[in-house]
Formats: structure tokens, sequence, C-alpha cells
């Protein structure tokens, strides 16, 4: 099964939301089971991504029963998501029972989620190809990247070993799931067995920290626009005695921020882990570990495992001289398979290979 969500404890809670929901791993198990068959596989599907547990299961199902979806936010742009549907027509769309914006056949309800028939015929599809996400800057044109499968497995086993992730951990998911670090946090930490505590509060209200005081969040992850949101906030005279993990990722913190922040995770018994990574690496691939933060102010530190980082000159060489110059290269399992701008491009094979 997708993540081995059927080797987890089948007791223990896999998902919690702020709209009440909750759902431990053995009914995970039965609804993604449930799933089978509603959608044929090899097909598309658009997911209209909200964090909560009917949008997550949605996803985790359709994976798991080879049906290929396409992640793209709840909130997106009509004239946006219109000419998506006219490129890629997707022949089901999994979306929030509030969005009104469509007339097709419902043919399944599920905890506020409507499964929609379009029409569209299915098409043929690589056999590799697994989801598509947009790119990190091509949210307003139909640019997406191919994942094949084997990606998010591998890294989500290799960024829950670099963090050291454990199924006792409860991280907050706050961050859109059809964004690639955002869904890093819904598949690392699925894949060690631990409760997920997905909102759609924003971070400045105050439902935002009474939701995560009270599941007893215990490692947040945000992008730079996040810290100074929180900053702003002085959340570091809150009283957060389960919130053990500070990471980043989704772009470049000041080296200010990057000091502030390891200041105050030693000062306060905490890991303030940084890291890089890219929607075309199936987000993470390298991080600095917590114990370095302070002496490697701005760093990314180094490749997670099974990944390796090196650079090349103009002409393609690699360099290993320890003070050169040049463009940074990744290799690892979790390399996507190249980018998509028509539903032709989805027939295509691996064009980054690794």
């Amino acid at each position: 099964m997708f993540l081995n969500i059927d080797q987890k404890k089948s007791d223990s809670i896999a998902l919690i939301d702020n709209e009440g929901e909750r759902v431990s791993y053995g009914e995970l198990v039965k609804y993604m089971n449930e799933f089978m068959g509603l959608v044929k596989a090899r097909s598309v599907i658009f997911i209209l991504c909200k964090n909560t547990v009917a949008s997550v299961i949605g996803y985790l199902s359709f994976v798991n029963n080879d049906v290929v979806p396409i992640l793209l936010s709840d909130k997106i742009d009509d004239i946006l998501l219109q000419n998506l549907m006219s490129i890629y027509t997707p022949a089901y769309i999994w979306a929030p029972e509030e969005i009104n914006r469509f007339s097709y056949e419902v043919i399944y309800k599920f905890k506020k989620y409507n499964l929609l028939k379009t029409g569209y015929k299915e098409y043929t599809l690589n056999g590799k190809l697994q989801i598509c996400m947009t790119t990190s800057g091509s949210t307003g044109s139909p640019k997406l990247v191919r994942y094949k499968k084997g990606n998010l497995e591998a890294n989500a086993k290799n960024v829950a070993i670099a963090f050291g992730w454990t199924e006792n951990e409860r991280p907050i998911c706050d961050l859109g799931m059809q964004y690639t670090m955002g869904l890093n946090v819904i598949n690392t930490h699925l894949y060690v067995g631990a409760t997920l505590l997905l909102t759609t509060y924003n971070l400045m209200s105050g439902d935002f920290w009474k939701y995560i005081t009270r599941e007893r969040a215990t490692n947040f992850t945000g992008v730079p626009f996040s810290y100074d949101l929180i900053t702003r906030l002085h959340f570091e005279r809150m009283d957060l005695p389960n919130l053990k993990t500070f990471s980043q990722g989704g772009g470049k913190l000041t080296d200010a921020r990057f000091l502030q922040l390891a200041k105050y995770a030693q000062s306060n018994g905490k890991r303030f882990i940084a890291s890089f990574g890219t929607t075309e690496t199936s987000a993470r691939m390298a991080c600095l570990p917590s114990e370095l933060a302070l002496t490697k102010i701005g760093s990314i530190g180094k490749a997670i495992p099974e990944g390796e980082m090196f650079l090349i000159d103009e002409n393609g060489e690699v360099l290993n001289e320890l003070t050169a110059e040049g463009e940074l290269c990744y290799r690892g399992p979790n390399v996507t398979m190249g980018y998509a701008t028509s539903k032709e491009d989805l027939m295509k094979d691996d064009e980054f290979n690794g």
C-alpha cells in the first residue's frame, strides 16, 4: 500500500483536522480500499486541495489505486482552472462540496468532498507517471512537474531519516498540500506512522494557536513568509512546550532571520532545521543538521540519504575543489520525470533520469 499505510498501528490516529475529523490508520486503510473502483485506474483526476481529512484521504486513495492526480488549490482562480481543464481534460474532479463552480455529475460523496465525473474521455498516460504538481514559479501557467512512481515514497523515507521523525510526531500541516513542501510534510509523517494535524486556520489567527496547543503539535514547517508572520506575533514568548522542531523550506531566509531562529531553538531546547528543495525533486533534497545551525548561517546543509549534490562547470564537468563555483546539481530517487504543458506530455518517458 502507498507509504506502507497498512503496516502502521491500526489504532493509532493518522489524521486530525480543525473541522473535528479524526481518522486512525486502520480506518485510513479501510477508506483507501473503499475508494477502489470509484475511479478508473490510469485516468487523470484534478484534486482541489484543502488541508482536511477528506482531501488527504482522496489523494492517498487515488494514488494507491493507480489513478493520476493533478494537485491544485481549492481556491484556484476560475480562469486558470478552466484553462487547465481544457488542456488536461481530467475524467474526474475531487473537490470540497462547498465549491459550486461545476455542473458535472456527482458520483460519490465523502466527508464534505464530492467526486465529480466530467465526461472527458480517458487517454493514454506513461506507465511510470504517478502525480503532477504545479511548479513553484508557475502557478499562473499550465506547466506541471511529472512525478514517477517511487519519487514520493523515496523522499518521504529519506527526509524522515534526515530529520529523525518517528511515530510520536504530531506535525502542523498548514502549508497547502498542493504545494510541494506541504505535501512532503504529509507524506513524510505518514511514512513513519505519525499523527498529522491538518489545519485551514490562518497563522495569524488565535484559532490556529489554540488548535496546535490543544493537539500538542510537535513540529512546524514554514516558508520564509511563515516565519515573518509568526515573528510579528512574538512566538518566541509563547508557551509551546510540545513544539520541539522548527524547520524551513520553500525559499531562503535572511541571515538575520536564520540566526534568530537558531538562537531561539538553542535557548529553548528545540531544533531549527533549514532545508532546501524543489518541486522537481519531490520537495526536500538537502537539510542542515540542527546542531550546525549557529555555525553555518544560511547553509542548505548536505544531501538527504540516497541523494547526491555536486557542482559542474560550464562544460558539464564535475568540480571537486572545495572553493569552486559552479552549477549545483542533484541526483537521487526523488528526482521527477520532467515537465508537462499539454496532456500529450503526460505520455512522455523520464526526461530527467534521476
